[in-house]
Order: structure tokens, then C-alpha cells, then sequence
């Protein structure tokens, strides 16, 4: 049943639009607020912050691979800014 929940949706607002013009009601403001909304989801969407439909956001797995000092190679700067704020802290 939730497999058809999109085109249950697409053919329940238009009657539901036709419906509230029939009863007189000014549809402008929620077409504008539908509007707002799918532009406000797709923009978040497609930064990556909300889930595809169905939840299946599948985040790549890290490992965690503990490193020294001493196998940093190159990186004398880094390692002495990384000293200071740590210590600092």
C-alpha cells in the first residue's frame, strides 16, 4: 500500500484543489506555501541533509586507523600547530 502513496497523492490533490474552489475558498496561499515547501525539500535534498524516500540513507563506513606523529611524514608545521593547540587546550 505505501508503494502507491505517491500516485494516491497526485490524484487526491487536484480533487481536493477543485473541491475547495467549489466551496469558495482562496487557494493562492496554499498553492504558494506547497510551492515554498518543495523548493525549501528539494534544496535541503539535494545538499544531502534528508533522506530519500523510504529512509535508506546509507552513510560510507570509516575506519578508524590510529596515526602518530612519527608516521606523518612531511608535515613539520602541522604537526607543530596541532602540538600547540593541544596544548593550549
Amino acid at each position: 500500500m505505501l508503494k502507491y502513496g505517491k500516485e494516491i497523492a497526485i490524484g487526491f490533490l487536484p480533487v481536493l484543489l477543485v473541491f475547495l474552489v467549489f466551496l469558495k475558498v482562496n487557494i493562492v496561499p496554499l498553492l504558494l506555501v506547497a510551492a515554498l515547501g518543495g523548493i525549501l525539500f528539494y534544496a535541503v535534498r539535494a545538499r544531502g541533509n534528508v533522506a530519500p524516500a523510504g529512509g535508506k540513507r546509507r552513510l560510507p563506513a570509516r575506519s578508524s586507523v590510529q596515526l602518530t606523529f612519527d608516521e606523518i611524514g612531511g608535515q613539520e608545521r602541522a604537526k607543530q600547530e596541532l602540538t600547540e593547540a593541544l596544548d593550549f587546550w
